[in-house]
């Protein structure tokens, strides 16, 4: 794995943070609406956790946006980390 592929990971992960939140859910929230639990939600918040597409498309479902407004949204935040290093 490369290092850009685990800043995506961890980019992935801190934007389904922000989505949670802005949602007004706990990782337990999530996760029960994901049939995981708190701690695999945190998992792949903290980019710990690789997801596969099928869990990525229902992560987006289930916090009510799109997939593609997620991936965009964490390539965004690599791409201000390249710009910044």
């Amino acid at each position: 794995m490369t290092d850009r592929d685990e800043a995506r990971e961890r980019a992935f992960g801190e934007v389904v943070r922000r989505h949670r939140l802005k949602l007004g859910w706990s990782l337990q929230r999530l996760g029960d609406e994901l049939s995981w639990d708190a701690k695999g939600v945190r998992r792949v918040e903290d980019g710990q956790r690789l997801v596969t597409l099928r869990s990525a498309h229902r992560l987006a479902d289930v916090l009510g946006v799109s997939l593609i407004l997620l991936l965009a949204d964490a390539e965004g935040l690599v791409m201000d980390e390249e710009a910044a290093a």
